[in-house]
């Protein structure tokens, strides 16, 4: 098999990047997905106990939130603040607040999550800081 063909079957597209380089596509998608699952998530949010509503926000918000959150590093705070837009949207969600309340402390005290480039800024340093302390315990960061 000719080498070309050898790297072309390696190469691998995450959908991150888009053609300019400015994630701006990229940005409005995973924003507009995450809304969607909050509309679904209000729906059903009455019969779920609040730890129940935390284990599916992270499982369908975060987990959209953190792919591929490394190449955000650097970016306008604009790239952050629609995706600090999802958070402030899922713990309104996760708490039974109401819209207009004041989300950021609760966000930190009570659900003890990061805000968004916390959250780039921790998922950067995390393997330098496995490395750092002898490897890390429990696989790598996805």
């Amino acid at each position: 098999m000719p080498l070309s063909n050898q790297l072309i079957c390696c190469v691998r597209d995450l959908g991150v990047v888009d053609q300019d380089l400015s994630l701006v596509s990229h940005v409005s998608h995973v924003t507009s997905v995450c809304f969607f699952r909050i509309r679904e998530l209000r729906l059903v949010r009455r019969s779920l106990t609040t730890d129940n509503a935390h284990v599916l926000v992270r499982a369908l918000i975060h987990s959209r939130l953190d792919y591929c959150n490394g190449v955000f590093a650097g970016l306008p705070a604009g790239v952050f603040n629609r995706f600090q837009s999802v958070l402030r949207a899922t713990a309104q969600l996760v708490l039974g607040l109401p819209g207009l309340a004041p989300v950021m402390s609760a966000i930190r005290d009570m659900l003890h999550w990061l805000s968004y480039p916390q959250r780039v800024t921790f998922k950067l340093c995390l393997p330098i800081g496995g490395g750092w302390r002898g490897g890390l315990e429990g696989g790598a960061v996805a």
